[in-house]
């Protein structure tokens, strides 16, 4: 279990990525670099407070009884109840906190830096040690049963506040914030994998229909949803325009609040309409059912679902590794790596089997700078002495000279 252990605490991440199109749940676990552990498959209806504690039981197993172990996982898992219960069972939780909170004014922030991998994150964040954040029902006699917890809030550009709740109070404020926001990747190796090499490809044509009568939330909601967010963003900030003009507002040229209104009465307007956007939208929202049946989508063969996730994972996994090795020749690494590993994968070149290699000489790049850096790779990866696999040849990577003309 290396990697896991972080403040003497192993830190583990769990995430429900629910893939619509196969009306099916998958839990991934995953360690402290973010890198899977485990995957665990349930029904298209399953959420993360149903299926957190049997995995972390799993979990349990691995690390061991005498440690305690912190969990992080998103608002999907959010249940008072359930916080208590893992605290009872030995771990520690860092999650978003979910509903509404009031806002933390900004001049009460502070700036704070995390170092991880020779990468500075940067956070604009408030620590505070101690939150009422619900309670878990009445005892008789004793009144409401409270949960406390610390809550460390995150400044976003654009002034946004996202709180971020957690049992650790032991942990400086930054590394709270880098847990939660670099928690899990699976996500995005699948995303990644399926615009960039369409993986998904490999399982679409093994699929049945669900045969269970299940339901999901509907789509048509989480659309409206959406406009919604942007017209009441769209009309705090209209608010915020009028707010800045009355406090401007000389009391000698507009005395009351009739002159007020005539001199701004394009601006009032514009928030009017906000207003009747936001009504009409919230009306079309509550006519709409929240979830909606399962009878469009099919279920992939699980065998053939968990073959190709491996490979997406494992693909991922050695192109960032590749990546890693880049970096060391090529100064743009960061923002063209992969596009350039692309390209080379893509190349043509030459075979050769000689004195026990297989030797593979791939043409020159689109540019010299370009071909000295998957030339210096190839060198590395040669370096490593793998046999292609299957044989017993040692894998010789090359990439030609480039060709002078005159």
């Amino acid at each position: 279990m290396a990697g896991w252990t972080v403040a003497s605490v192993p830190i583990v991440f769990a995430g429900c990525f629910c893939c619509t199109a196969s009306a099916a749940t998958d839990t991934w676990v995953n360690d402290a670099d973010g890198d899977p552990v485990f995957v665990v498959s349930s029904d298209f209806n399953a959420g993360l407070t149903k299926t957190l504690e049997p995995i972390l039981a799993e979990v349990r197993q691995i690390v061991g009884d005498d440690r305690r172990i912190t969990v992080v996982f998103d608002r999907g898992g959010w249940s008072t109840r359930l916080f208590r219960r893992l605290d009872t069972s030995g771990f520690d939780i860092i999650t978003y906190r979910k509903g509404h909170d009031p806002e933390i004014p900004v001049q009460q922030f502070e700036d704070r830096t995390r170092v991880e991998g020779g990468i500075e994150y940067e956070y604009t964040l408030h620590d505070q040690p101690r939150v009422r954040i619900g309670k878990t029902g009445n005892k008789k006699g004793q009144g409401p049963q409270y949960v406390w917890m610390r809550q460390v809030t995150r400044l976003c550009e654009g002034g946004h506040q996202t709180p971020v709740i957690s049992t650790r109070d032991d942990l400086p404020p930054e590394n709270i914030l880098f847990y939660m926001f670099n928690r899990w990747r699976q996500e995005n190796f699948f995303k990644y994998m399926r615009e960039e090499f369409a993986l998904d490809a490999l399982v679409e044509y093994c699929t049945e229909p669900v045969t269970e009568q299940a339901d999901h939330p509907n789509p048509k909601v989480r659309k409206i949803n959406k406009q919604l967010r942007a017209a009441r963003a769209e009309l705090a900030e209209i608010e915020r325009s009028i707010g800045q003009e009355l406090h401007a507002n000389k009391e000698s040229r507009r005395r009351s609040v009739r002159g007020f209104k005539i001199a701004h009465a394009a601006l009032l307007q514009e928030a009017e309409q906000a207003r009747q956007k936001i009504a009409q939208l919230e009306a079309r929202r509550h006519k709409l059912p929240k979830r909606v049946p399962t009878s469009d989508l099919v279920s992939l063969k699980k065998d053939r679902k968990v073959i190709a996730d491996a490979i997406k994972i494992a693909a991922y996994q050695m192109e960032s590794d590749l990546v890693g090795m880049l970096a060391e020749g090529y100064a743009r690494c960061a923002d063209e790596g992969r596009t350039l590993l692309h390209a080379a994968f893509r190349s043509a070149g030459d075979l050769e089997v000689r004195d026990g290699e297989l030797r593979v000489t791939l043409v020159p790049q689109s540019s010299p700078h370009r071909t000295r850096a998957i030339a210096k790779l190839c060198r590395k990866l040669t370096e490593m002495g793998v046999n292609f696999p299957g044989t017993t040849l040692r894998l010789s990577l090359a990439v030609a000279e480039p060709v002078t003309i005159g």
